[in-house]
């Protein structure tokens, strides 16, 4: 387990000054509450073998979930663009593989197969190609049966469904916090 529980007030304030910084590219003000996190850990569905790709793992509240519910880390596959918050999950979770840069750029150029799941923090709803996006990781990178997992705060899928029209979608119970959430699949 890492020691995220002790850093809570810390990782806020990180977040916090990096989305007054860059808002637009950063999701939240914050780290996802743990009460989100354990729904997107569990409409994940992840199985027990192969990789579990994270868009956006901020400080790793996702992550620390995704750990509690059973995912090694050397399983853990994390994009984040922060410099400060990639440093930050090098320590939490050095078994992992921690890729920086612009996701929606590394993910074409990323060599793998058979991913459990992919669980996304990102502001896709911003993106022109999020569904291109979303469809090459369940069809080039993806497990037959992989999920897609999205965290917003919209009550409508962040990726217009008629976009993905093969695609079986649904979405959690809304999760009380502030802002209210929802994990669309």
């Amino acid at each position: 387990m890492t020691t995220q529980t002790a850093s809570r007030a810390d990782d806020f304030l990180l977040f916090f000054k990096t989305w007054l910084r860059a808002p637009l590219t950063t999701a939240a003000y914050g780290p996802s509450s743990r009460a989100l996190a354990d729904v997107a850990a569990r409409e994940a569905r992840i199985g027990p073998e192969g990789a579990v790709l994270e868009f956006g793992a901020g400080t790793g509240a996702l992550t620390e979930a995704l750990v509690a519910s059973g995912v090694s880390a050397d399983r853990l596959v994390l994009f984040e663009s922060d410099p400060g918050f990639a440093d930050v999950l090098r320590r939490r979770y050095p078994g992992a593989r921690i890729i920086g840069g612009d996701c929606y750029a590394e993910i074409y150029k990323l060599d793998l197969e058979n991913a459990a799941a992919f669980v996304s923090g990102l502001p896709l709803v911003q993106h022109p190609d999020r569904a291109r996006f979303v469809t090459h990781c369940l069809t080039r990178l993806g497990r037959p049966g992989a999920r897609f997992v999205q965290l917003t705060y919209l009550p409508v899928s962040p990726v217009p469904l008629s976009r993905l029209p093969e695609v079986a979608s649904g979405c959690s119970e809304t999760v009380w916090q502030f802002p209210p959430a929802r994990i669309w699949w």
